[in-house]
């Protein structure tokens, strides 16, 4: 009687290791939550809007303004005739992005106006942007800088 031993191919090996890498990979990106990568990145468009304002204020004559309205929409404007109105025509391209733009339809970011003099200063203020039930606080610093 011979007893014969047969183990697994190294192709049936490798097969399997990448049906469970497959299988792994689908079972961790179901369940990471997607609300929190949604929510950072609009808290990231935001900052981006901030910084993009600031710098337009820094380098022009003409005040700029940042206004965040509800539910979700930033808007950047300058005041380019002087004249203290901020029009509706006066949004500006920033950085290949026209404003206004609107975040998720299912968030929701406190609604606040942000007025940039000269040397990018603005108020200090305490935003929130949420999303089913998640929520990322903002805080605006009066020298423009945001945490």
């Amino acid at each position: 009687m011979l007893n014969k031993h047969r183990g697994f191919s190294l192709l049936e090996l490798v097969t399997v290791l990448v049906l469970v890498g497959i299988l792994g990979a689908t079972v961790i990106v179901g369940a990471l939550p997607s609300t929190s990568f949604q929510i950072q990145a609009s808290r990231d468009q935001v900052v981006t809007a901030f910084f993009s304002a600031q710098q337009r204020a820094m380098v022009q004559t003409s005040p700029v303004r940042l206004s965040l309205s509800a539910p979700n929409q930033i808007d950047v404007r300058e005041d380019s005739d002087g004249d203290g109105s901020f029009a509706d025509e006066s949004s500006l391209r920033l950085g290949g992005v026209q404003y206004p733009i609107a975040l998720l339809p299912n968030q929701t970011l406190t609604a606040a106006t942000f007025d940039f003099d000269r040397l990018g200063r603005t108020s200090a203020s305490a935003l929130t942007l949420s999303q089913s039930g998640n929520s990322v606080a903002i805080t605006v610093g009066a020298t423009g800088h945001i945490n």
